[in-house]
Order: structure tokens, then sequence, then C-alpha cells
């Protein structure tokens, strides 16, 4: 590649400003992104590489059959048909216990929740009792006194 002179690059490096010198390096990197998108360009561009890219398209799609083949047989083993029988065998089982300790348990967490409901009521009430009547705000929860 032929290297591209600045205008100004017949001055020394020593009297050029940092701005210039700067402005330089900023002209250097912008001409070296250049040359490298072509180059990447070419070299995809050619024949070559498109013959590499289509062999190896190839031999994905070559893998991608043999597996999907390795599947639909080993899906079709009788081994295979035992194992999802007995896979959904334990769904249907887990399904009835969560929910049979959903049952069990309903109760126990409604009350929690009712518990914990009263008791939020109360904290409330309590906050609210303590701050005197004249320092309330008119229902604005961000509003100081001084609003």
């Amino acid at each position: 590649m032929a290297e591209e002179r600045a205008p100004d690059q017949g001055a020394t490096e020593e009297a050029q400003s940092p701005e210039d010198a700067w402005r330089e390096v900023g002209r250097r990197i912008e001409a070296l992104g250049d040359s490298l998108a072509r180059a990447f360009q070419a070299a995809w561009q050619s024949d070559e590489t498109q013959r590499h890219v289509r062999s190896v398209q190839k031999g994905l799609d070559r893998v991608a059959d043999d597996i999907d083949r390795a599947v639909k047989k080993a899906g079709e083993s009788e081994q295979a048909k035992r194992l999802r029988t007995e896979a959904e065998r334990t769904a249907g089982s887990l399904r009835q216990a969560g929910e049979k300790t959903w049952e069990d348990m309903r109760p126990q967490v409604l009350s929690g929740l009712r518990s914990v409901d009263a008791s939020l009521r109360k904290l409330i009430q309590d906050l609210e009792d303590e701050v005197p009547e004249e320092s309330r705000t008119n229902g604005d929860p961000h509003a100081t006194p001084e609003d």
C-alpha cells in the first residue's frame, strides 16, 4: 500500500503543535481503518474464500442432518419410549403432590398473610397516631410539614 502523506507532513515532528500531531494521528488511524476494511472486503469477496464458506456450510448441514437422524432414532427405541412413559408418570405424580401440598398449606399461607396485613395496619395506625394533627399533610405522602 502506498503511504498517504498529509499536506503538513513536510514540517518536522518537532515543529508540529500537539493539535497538529493529534490530527495526524487521527488521519493515520482513519487511513488504517479504510485499508483494513478494503482488505477484508477483498478477502471476503474472493472466489477461494467463497468456496471455503460453501464447504463449511455443507459440512455444518451434514452434521445437523446426522444429529437429527440420531435423535429421531433414539426417540424410536424401546428404551426411549419406556423412559418417556416413566417421565410422564413422574411429572403427573409431582403435579399431584404439588397440588396436594398447596391445598394443605393454603389455609396457613392465608392466615399468615392476614396476620402480616393486620400487623402492617396496626403499625401504620401507630405511626399516624404519633404525628400531631397540625403537622399532618393533606394526604400527600411526599409533602413535608412545611409544604
